[in-house]
């Protein structure tokens, strides 16, 4: 079996084709979650930062 397999061009397309459709799914995909996880994380800090609030302290009273 050392037979010589002939690619067309346009096979060579179609695959080059193939990859960067891959490729650029794979990265949207890794960016779109990047993004989810950064907003989810800054509305998170927002809940727990009004969560933590605290009252202000009372004012000390003057005994004179």
């Amino acid at each position: 079996m050392n037979s010589i397999m002939t690619i067309s061009k346009q096979t060579k397309s179609l695959v080059g084709f193939a990859a960067i459709v891959a490729t650029l799914f794979t990265c949207g995909g890794t960016l779109t979650l990047a993004e989810h996880y950064s907003r989810s994380s800054v509305g998170l800090q927002d809940n727990l930062a009004a969560i933590h609030q605290t009252a202000p302290a009372p004012a000390a009273r003057k005994t004179a």
